[in-house]
């Protein structure tokens, strides 16, 4: 989407003036170069320079950070500064700017957040912007029908919607871009009413529009037609269009053309519902091996907080084929779908980091050319990525860009090897993985997934197992549909507190039952002699406690006869020599969070007594196990302090005995969920929070000293400042290589937002990504007292010389047992969760 909005200043001093304009030309310039986040700034500098005046500059600005944050899917956001805008336009009688537009872009807004109502609402007040009709529709007025049509079509009003584009498509003179777009949304709308032989038409009259300047909606339109037939059952006509496209993109785009290839994985479902099962899995197999290509491109020409947002553009297409790979559980497609998990949670991106470090130690002046047109090259490569996202056609003119790139990284791993540089490469292969297991492992990976025929969507949406031990052929296991364990979903996210307990999944026979027959017992007869079991589970799952299922066959828990890892992804089993650095520590606890206040609308943090005893006692099992220790508490137990530590050491164990905290995405309708202040400065720290980023790496973090001066009323001007608060996203920037360990003795650590590829971001992710190891963190909050005695038989078992798992999986067995099985209930050995 483009920035329309145009300046008009006016009653503003020429310096102020042209500042403004600068800023705002400098935050468009950063944002088309993706550097997001100095857009970001620049345009609330812009903001800030003209605070509290009603002017157009004020007026543009609100429109900027209005787009920028609706570029970004950050709804939130964008209805806040849109609102405000608005409210200042209609302060001024409408005069600083086209209220018109801002409605159809406020209207549009609502139409993605699902707030059909409110999209209405705001396109019939465009209308009213427009001059009266007195005669031909206008083009702008033609326009703000076509998106209520959407908006009538997606609150299932279909009958309505295609009155409106039969009215629409009436007009004459309708510009091209807009006539091939709305026949193409009319044909579309046609095929849901289930009337095929109008969608043929408008399909065709849309085809006959397109010229050498509309190529790409050709291809599009083609395709539409060869879908149309199918789902009208005419197969021998759709086959015969499905051939002689398939044929024309080989031979005019080229084979490994993405238009070509996309257009193979959709025959591919097309030729199975024929029964046509080679054809179908020849094609097949060339789409998946490009989309597994492709993503791996994606994570080593991205950053990584980049790529979380792209790969969810790949989320349908992984979902799609798991579909496939369950109505034919080969093993060359079990294999292909382990590699698409592989690729979708960034194995390219271990390859990336690993070729990265290795440049660091070119120092010749032509290689630091060299290296600068390559990080320029990569760049310009990401950026195109960055804007396929939205815009499909870009993704086909990126094969000159990954040319010039694949060039000049040939020419520097060449240099690496000259220099005798090291370069490993970590972007292991499924079967470098299963080399990994002895014969006593085994590897499953938990899928959720939902069916669908490469047509629609169907039915409930299912779990399945996909299962590998050492040198083992893959195997497939049905599990159960989501619905089937709805009952335990529903419980996991409500054990917060000790009140809990005798309402969870934990306490209640039945729902045990339900988790040992759904989700356990179909496993267990391909378990054979295994008692090292590896877990990758869906967000859904993650944070279910497998340790504590009873079984049935022998009314013991899980934990009781195996050992359980959990992985964020399997690249993570390979078992390399561990570069460790010496025994030294950082410890952190009795955190000084600042005064409570007596009144305040706003969430304290409350001491944690037991918790400076419990690093105090660490440090003295530290200590004589001949280990060396940093220790911050109390007011020095600030963020500053804690980053400086952590770049002039290396740690191979971090404990951190503080506040942890995860907001989850403010709904639509909560009280007090968005705030129409024109200035942040206005909100308390946790407002900001919660609403400054959509992501979730924004909304988890961990808390510092001092954080109650800011959390209980207005926060500083600047995130940056110490304010007791360190983001995940913070925490990404963080250089942690060589930290075998990272235990965060707080409540709900391991917690995050779902998301369909990456599992629970939040803190996980953040440390992780830096380097980490191990990350230890809880499911569930645990009184200060029993994490601390669960800590001390933790931390008796790693010093002592075992691996974190076999250590937590000690400690666990044996707080089971302790004071007389006080603490037999899985409410207190289960809670903490170490992930890898």
């Amino acid at each position: 989407m483009k920035l329309l909005f145009p300046f008009v200043f006016f009653f503003l001093p020429f310096g102020l003036w042209a500042q403004v304009e600068d800023l705002q030309q400098q935050a468009r310039q950063k944002w088309s170069l993706g550097q997001e986040k100095q857009a970001f700034f620049l345009a609330h500098k812009a903001l800030n320079a003209t605070k509290d005046q009603a002017n157009s500059a004020h007026y543009n600005s609100l429109l900027l950070l209005f787009e920028l944050h609706f570029e970004l899917g950050h709804i939130e956001q964008a209805r806040q500064y849109g609102a405000l805008a608005l409210q200042l336009n209609e302060q001024a009688g409408f005069r600083l700017g086209s209220s018109q537009l801002l409605y159809k872009q406020l209207a549009r807004l609502e139409q993605l957040a699902g707030q059909y109502e409110a999209a209405e609402l705001f396109l019939m007040q465009a209308q009213e912007q427009l001059p009266p009709l007195l005669g031909p529709p206008s083009l702008d007025r033609l326009q703000l029908l076509a998106q209520l049509a959407e908006v009538y079509q997606l609150k299932g009003q279909l009958m309505a919607a295609q009155r409106i584009y039969d009215k629409i498509l009436q007009q004459k003179n309708i510009p091209l871009a807009e006539n091939l777009q709305w026949r193409y949304a009319a044909a579309i709308l046609a095929q849901k009413n289930k009337e095929g032989q109008k969608a043929e038409r408008l399909f065709q009259e849309a085809l006959a529009l397109t010229g050498p300047t509309t190529a790409y909606q050709r291809e599009v339109l083609m395709a539409a037609l060869a879908q149309n037939a199918w789902k009208m059952g005419k197969n021998s006509l759709a086959k015969k269009r499905y051939e002689e496209l398939y044929q024309n993109r080989k031979k005019n785009l080229g084979q490994d053309h993405p238009l070509t290839l996309s257009l193979a994985g959709e025959m591919a479902y097309f030729y199975e519902s024929q029964g046509q099962l080679d054809q179908s899995e020849t094609l097949m197999q060339l789409y998946i091996q490009n989309l597994i290509q492709e993503i791996d491109e994606l994570a080593q020409y991205s950053s990584y907080q980049e790529f979380l947002r792209l790969q969810q553009s790949f989320a349908p297409e992984i979902n799609r084929f798991t579909a496939w790979v369950s109505r034919h559980p080969q093993q060359k497609w079990l294999k292909c779908l382990a590699q698409l998990q592989l690729a979708a949670q960034a194995r390219g991106q271990e390859e990336a980091t690993a070729f990265r470090q290795a440049l660091k130690s070119l120092r010749s002046p032509h290689l630091i050319d060299l290296k600068m047109d390559w990080a320029e090259a990569v760049e310009k490569l990401a950026h195109s990525y960055r804007l396929s996202k939205k815009k499909a056609a870009h993704r086909f003119q990126q094969a000159e860009q990954k040319a010039a790139v694949k060039a000049l990284e040939k020419e520097l791993k060449a240099a690496l090897r000259q220099n005798d540089i090291p370069f490993l490469a970590q972007n292991y292969t499924l079967e470098q993985l299963q080399a990994q297991l002895d014969s006593t492992e085994m590897a499953i990976n938990i899928l959720h997934y939902q069916d669908h025929n490469g047509q629609a969507w169907l039915s409930d949406a299912k779990f399945a197992a996909l299962i590998f031990s050492q040198d083992s052929l893959l195997i497939w296991q049905e599990l159960c549909t989501e619905e089937a364990i709805a009952s335990v979903l529903s419980h996991i996210f409500r054990l917060k507190t000790i009140k809990d307990i005798n309402r969870s999944y934990l306490s209640i026979p039945g729902l045990s039952q339900l988790l040992d027959k759904k989700l356990w017992q179909p496993l267990r007869p391909h378990l054979a002699d295994k008692n090292r079991l590896h877990f990758q589970l869906p967000a859904i799952l993650q944070p279910l406690s497998f340790e504590a299922i009873l079984q049935s066959h022998n009314e013991r828990y899980l934990i009781e006869d195996y050992e359980l890892h959990y992985y964020s992804s399997f690249h993570k089993l390979k078992k390399q020599p561990q570069s460790y650095v010496s025994k030294q520590a950082f410890l952190m606890g009795g955190v000084d969070f600042g005064l409570k206040p007596k009144r305040s609308p706003w969430l304290p943090w409350d001491p944690l007594p037991a918790s400076l005893e419990e690093v105090e006692d660490l440090e003295v099992a530290l200590y004589n196990a001949a280990w060396e220790s940093d220790k911050l508490t109390r007011g020095s137990a600030n963020e500053v302090h804690f980053l400086k530590l952590l770049q002039e050491k290396r740690f191979r164990l971090i404990h951190l005995a503080t506040h942890a905290y995860f907001f989850e995405r403010p709904k639509e309708g909560d009280e007090g969920g968005i705030f129409f202040e024109e200035s942040s400065r206005q909100l308390s720290l946790e407002k900001q929070l919660i609403q400054e980023e959509e992501q979730a790496l924004m909304r988890s973090g961990l808390v510092f000293a001092g954080a109650n001066l800011s959390w209980q009323g207005p926060a500083s001007s600047s995130m940056a400042e110490a304010d007791g608060i360190l983001t995940a996203l913070d925490l990404l920037s963080l250089e942690l290589e060589g930290c075998e360990l990272l235990v965060l003795s707080a409540c709900q650590t391991a917690l995050g937002e779902m998301t369909s590829q990456e599992g629970l971001l939040g803190l996980p992710t953040a440390f992780q990504q830096a380097g980490v190891d191990y990350f230890m963190g809880s499911r569930w909050s645990v009184n200060d007292q029993v994490t601390a005695l669960f800590m001390e038989l933790f931390y008796e078992a790693y010093l002592a010389g075992d691996s974190p798992p076999i250590a937590l999986r000690k400690a666990q067995l044996a707080l089971m047992k302790k004071e007389k099985g006080r603490y037999a209930h899985p409410y207190y050995w289960a809670a903490f969760q170490l992930l890898r």
